[in-house]
């Protein structure tokens, strides 16, 4: 399956200031491409300028080329080491946080995008909860056993079928803030 959250990337800029991301959690949003290979150069730079005793390992990902995406992940791999051990547990969780950084993203930037937003040559989105729609759908997988966070999953049904509901779009905006406030403690 092709993630759908590949038209998407949650920049370094964005999130280094407001949620702090373990290097799994790094390495997940790269593997789910929600994160591009920049994000990872980006932490294990200011690691380096902010940490004197950060690893080799990690002060040799600062130097890589974006496009190396293979070194990237064999390093990524390297830091969290055991961790790989224990994903398939960690799984609902890492999905969880990135649904949360995901909404969280589109929430702070939903004036950003212009609409009809065209992502391939067969679909385009025509608003923010489409938009919400067609990306957390990677994470509405019965095949993985994965579903949308609990305190997500009425916001989520209700911005599918918002305009079919006659729910307007303050009342949806409303909803999506409560949502991300009953996690706000959980992530940040």
């Amino acid at each position: 399956m092709v993630e759908k959250s590949v038209y998407i990337k949650v920049p370094f800029a964005f999130l280094e200031s407001r949620i702090e991301l373990n290097w799994l959690e790094v390495y997940w949003g790269l593997k789910k491409k929600i994160i591009a290979p920049e994000f990872v150069i980006n932490k294990a730079i200011k690691m380096v300028e902010t940490d004197p005793n950060t690893s080799d390992i990690i002060c040799s990902l600062a130097f890589f080329n974006k496009d190396n995406l293979v070194e990237i992940e064999r390093y990524l791999e390297e830091i969290i080491g055991s961790q790989l051990i224990n994903l398939k547990e960690d799984t609902k969780k890492l999905n969880d946080k990135w649904v949360y950084i995901l909404l969280y993203y589109f929430y702070e930037k939903q004036n950003y995008f212009s609409f009809p937003l065209k992502i391939d040559d067969d679909t385009c989105i025509f608003n923010i909860f489409e938009l919400i729609d067609y990306v957390l759908s990677d994470f509405n997988d019965n095949e993985e056993g994965y579903y949308i966070p609990d305190v997500f999953i009425t916001f989520y049904d209700y911005s599918t079928k918002f305009e079919i509901l006659n729910i307007s779009e303050d009342k949806m905006i409303k909803m999506w803030e409560e949502s991300l406030e009953a996690m706000r403690n959980d992530y940040l």
